[in-house]
């Protein structure tokens, strides 16, 4: 019940008319809707630059990971399309990890591990490990994209992966 919840109500703010919402996050929904991850590419670059130009838009970059926080499989499919196309660009490779990181998290549950059904807890560690990487790559292009090392520290959080975070925490602090 509670999965069919988030899934109507990510569906109607996915949905949602253009200027319904402002904000980056509300940009980039609009672009998942038709695909376009070449102007959620611009829309968020222009965000990454504005933060080091007069750093306002630092709010923007924290909406950057919830746009990708959906179960609508357009967001998957078009995270990989980017990805596929510019495996250069940390914005791609954080969207990807952005995305896998949330359906992960959805698969898994609330439960325990020892409550979780073990095909989902399994599904679940393979897109934390998935996400993992695309977030460290993405960290390795432009180690000052913010949601690229947020990624790095939620998934580690949230998996119990903490030996390497000290040094990501280090790193991002010094950026």
């Amino acid at each position: 019940m509670l999965g069919l919840r988030l899934f109507i109500i990510g569906s109607i703010l996915l949905l949602a008319p253009p200027g319904a919402a402002e904000g980056l996050k509300a940009r980039l929904r609009e672009t998942i809707v038709v695909g376009d991850f070449r102007t959620a590419e611009a829309l968020v670059r222009e965000a990454h630059l504005s933060v080091h130009e007069a750093g306002p838009a630092l709010d923007d970059l924290r909406e950057f990971t919830d746009a990708f926080a959906v179960t609508d499989p357009r967001v998957l499919e078009m995270t990989a399309r980017w990805v596929a196309e510019m495996p250069g660009s940390a914005y791609a490779n954080s969207a990807r990890a952005a995305v896998l990181y949330h359906m992960g998290v959805i698969m898994r549950g609330e439960q325990l591990p020892s409550r979780t059904y073990p095909e989902a807890l399994d599904r679940y560690r393979a897109m934390q490990t998935e996400a993992l990487r695309f977030a460290q790559k993405a960290y390795a292009i432009a180690p000052d994209f913010i949601p690229a090392s947020y990624k790095i520290l939620s998934i580690r959080l949230y998996a119990n992966r903490t030996e390497p975070m000290g040094k990501t925490l280090h790193d991002v602090m010094a950026a």
